[in-house]
């Protein structure tokens, strides 16, 4: 299954919108059908290195609407 995210490749880098593959729902998931989604400000600590994240690309937006 694809879709597009908000990925940002290293620090102080910017964020890009890119198609990323997220795989089919497992065994109790479901799937989830989202319009829009946002990026807030600890996605941008953590674009910054504000807040360390070990590995690379680092995808954003974990407050989705609705």
């Amino acid at each position: 299954m694809k879709t597009k995210g908000a990925l940002v490749w290293d620090f102080g880098q910017p964020w890009s919108i890119e198609e990323i593959d997220i795989g089919d729902p497992r065994k109790g998931e479901v799937k989830v059908a989202l319009e829009t989604a946002g990026l807030c400000h600890s996605d941008h600590h953590l674009m910054t290195g504000d807040i360390p994240m070990a590995d690379f690309p680092i995808l954003g937006g974990h407050e989705a609407p609705g």
